[in-house]
């Protein structure tokens, strides 16, 4: 490869969640930009469909892409949004009570997701440099994670080893049609979770400057503090003392949203007011039970517009009440309330429980123990009124999502010294 082919640098961090990928990365400017894709993928052929209409989609949307890597057996994937409902869809494995049992580091899926994410990045980032052949070559240094317990079993370096190398992916459908990007990966590291994605807490990304968050860099300096990252398969809890992290009190547990979220779907599909329709599809002899075809769509559809409301709801004298609704077919705004509420509360119960047992038993001298990561907003109803645990600045809360991939982008910033010539 020679060096003019590497002019383009992607300044990325990728974290491999079991809801959705999220990618934060450099743009332009020196600025963090953020976005998801959830984890879902199926396996298709390069036919795609045939009506397709590029133009008014997201850049996360309609992803069929063909992807040559010696690290995956096959080539031609939908990829979230798009392998929604497909045959053969895949989400992340769970077992019998809902917790995720396959290992991030050695799951086809995250993979796809991963190189999905992070060319469609690169895309992004750097889509004023196609030239008229549209191919992209760029270098990417890989900053990621695994889950602590899983970092603790493994090590990162099997991981990073199966990330190394050229990964070439094309895009055949959505916004990116026809453009073919190919990754260049020659260094990184891979950082434990929960352990790392203080850094965001701490920092921030402004015009290629890494900059202090005020109100929690101090407390830091406090003494020994802790840090819960809430996921959608695990929730990992790290502790920080004075001499850095302590990896044997540090764990993570397999205890995340997913569970929650699919005894959600599972109760809202069977309301009443659905009845009729379930009705119809039966004698229709439809596989279809649930207006929702996975976790993430249920997301975006009920839970994260309520949320986005609840934060954005600055009066203080108002008493913000949420109200979930549902629509399948006919049935438009269908009040699932109820049912959300008390599965929200099941969860932010068993998290505050496993986060105060820790407290308890591994961390009695910390004097700060900070929350993290999706599972804060998708129980928000509860977590805002907590105490003694701390939830992130008013100012970023609503970025909470993004801390493990910020920080890891963070790192991605100090671990790579940039050439002059480096087209940033």
């Amino acid at each position: 490869m020679n060096t003019t082919d590497m002019h383009k640098k992607l300044i990325a961090g990728a974290d491999g969640s079991n809801s959705a990928g999220k990618f934060s990365y450099l743009n332009a400017t020196g600025n963090i930009e953020s976005f998801t894709i959830p984890t879902i993928m199926a396996p298709t052929d390069g036919k795609g469909d045939p009506l397709k209409k590029t133009t008014e989609v997201s850049p996360t949307d309609r992803l069929h892409v063909r992807i040559n890597s010696a690290s995956l057996q096959r080539t031609y994937y939908y990829v979230g949004e798009a392998a929604r409902g497909k045959v053969g869809m895949v989400e992340p494995k769970t077992d019998e009570e809902g917790q995720t049992v396959e290992n991030k580091s050695t799951s086809e899926l995250h993979f796809v997701n991963i190189l999905t994410g992070l060319a469609t990045a690169a895309i992004l980032r750097f889509k004023d440099k196609l030239g008229e052949d549209k191919n992209l070559t760029v270098e990417v240094p890989y900053y990621g994670g695994l889950p602590i317990q899983e970092f603790k079993e493994m090590g990162g370096d099997a991981f990073l080893n199966r990330v190394k190398g050229s990964h070439t992916i094309e895009f055949l459908d959505g916004l990116h049609q026809g453009i073919t990007v190919n990754i260049i990966v020659n260094s990184g590291e891979i950082y434990i979770e929960g352990a790392t994605t203080q850094m965001s807490l701490t920092n921030d990304i402004k015009d290629n400057t890494i900059v202090d968050i005020p109100g929690v860099a101090d407390k830091l300096e406090e003494g020994d503090y802790v840090v819960g990252d809430l996921g959608a398969g695990t929730l990992d809890i790290a502790l920080f003392e004075h001499d850095g992290l302590n990896g044997t009190s540090s764990t993570n547990h397999s205890f995340g949203t997913n569970l929650f979220i699919d005894r959600m779907i599972t109760e809202v599909a069977a309301h009443p007011k659905f009845e009729e329709i379930r009705s119809m599809l039966e004698e229709a002899g439809a596989t279809v039970t649930s207006p929702y075809s996975n976790r993430d769509e249920f997301m975006k559809r009920v839970i994260k517009p309520v949320i986005a409301e609840m934060l954005t709801t600055n009066d203080k004298n108002k008493k913000y009440e949420p109200k979930f609704t549902a629509s399948w077919g006919l049935e438009r705004d269908v009040d699932v309330t109820e049912i959300v509420l008390k599965h929200m509360k099941d969860y932010y119960d068993g998290a505050v429980k496993l986060l105060k047992q820790f407290s308890i038993t591994k961390a009695q001298d910390a004097q700060n123990f900070f929350l993290v990561g999706g599972g804060i907003l998708f129980a928000y109803p509860y977590f805002k009124d907590i105490t003694y645990f701390q939830l992130p600045p008013k100012d970023i809360i609503k970025e909470a999502q993004y801390f493990t991939s910020r920080a890891y982008l963070i790192a991605a910033l100090l671990g790579e010294l940039l050439p002059a010539d480096t087209d940033l």
